[in-house]
């Protein structure tokens, strides 16, 4: 005897895929059952396995074995094993079971979604750093997923909304989860036409400079009060304060990440060093939407392999 896959299909017979929902004449679970038994090499094995009572998994087999006309299992005190008939079927019930596990699955994804979107939150100096690069390697790995990007500073109302599944952030948040990713540290910036020429800045040099500052609060703290001259940027954008700094107003404190590239400033480390942890801040509940899962997934290798920015 020879079979092949579509003697098995004619007998299984998939009638219509209507919203990935799957109608067929055979239910699968008695092609699993057969991979249950044959990889258990037992009746009774594989009907604890698959929480069914002996007597029922018995009966689903000999179902099969009746639909199709063939004997598939010698039954022996010992257990099951393939005729000569379930040898050459086999294979094909694999291939046949994996394939509907695979639109399954797919089902599973596109239900979850909707529509495979991934909604991503960040900080502007993260969105202009940081995922351009990511951005590109994520949608030449999974081609069917649409990014959409969202800018912005109140990243918990962004993810409350749902305009955002989860924000590129500094730090966790009380009620969010959070995803470190990497770590950087901050310089001091300004003109190359001020006398700074120091590689590394002490912080009570650094208070004795006009400084120029953003909302961050790390650095506010950092400084304290005994700065002598602080201009405040009423954002969390660094190209206000960037720009200021580049006409000479003063010195300004960025993550490291902001000034690379830009020849037309000086940057020096400061010491004692400040640094901050940039990772993903979501909601719990958002674990279960497969598409959101991947994109962890990804975020994990593409920083954990090197291929992210690592500072």
């Amino acid at each position: 005897l020879s079979y092949s896959l579509d003697f098995v299909k004619r007998k299984f017979i998939i009638v219509g895929v209507n919203n990935f929902h799957i109608r067929r004449t055979m239910d699968t679970f008695r092609i699993k059952a057969v991979i249950a038994a044959k990889e258990a090499g037992s009746l009774k094995k594989a009907a604890e396995k698959l929480d069914y009572t002996p007597s029922a998994f018995s009966h689903i087999i000999s179902g099969l074995e009746a639909e199709l006309g063939v004997k598939i299992f010698y039954k022996s005190y010992k257990g099951v094993t393939l005729t000569e008939e379930g040898m050459e079927l086999y294979p094909l019930f694999c291939e046949f079971y994996g394939s509907y596990e695979n639109i399954r699955e797919k089902a599973e994804t596109l239900s979850h979604t909707g529509s495979a979107v991934i909604k991503i939150g960040a900080l502007a100096s993260i969105a202009k750093c940081v995922l351009p690069d990511l951005i590109k390697k994520f949608n030449a790995a999974y081609p069917n997923v649409k990014t959409e990007i969202v800018v912005g500073d109140d990243f918990e109302e962004l993810l409350a909304s749902g305009a955002a599944d989860l924000f590129f952030c500094d730090g966790k948040r009380e009620g969010l989860a959070f995803l470190p990713l990497f770590t950087e540290g901050y310089v001091a910036v300004c003109s190359r036409e001020v006398p700074l020429t120091e590689k590394t800045i002490v912080k009570e040099r650094l208070l004795s400079l006009p400084l120029i500052i953003t909302k961050e609060e790390s650095v506010a703290e950092y400084l304290g009060n005994a700065a002598k001259s602080v201009t405040t940027v009423d954002s969390m954008d660094y190209s206000a304060a960037l720009s200021m700094a580049e006409r000479g107003l003063g010195v300004t404190i960025v993550p490291e990440i902001e000034v690379r590239g830009l020849k037309r400033l000086r940057a020096a480390k400061i010491n004692p060093p400040l640094r901050r942890t940039i990772g993903v801040s979501y909601r719990a509940a958002k674990t279960g939407n497969r598409v959101f899962a991947e994109f962890v997934s990804f975020l994990k290798d593409y920083f954990s392999t090197g291929k992210g920015k690592r500072i």
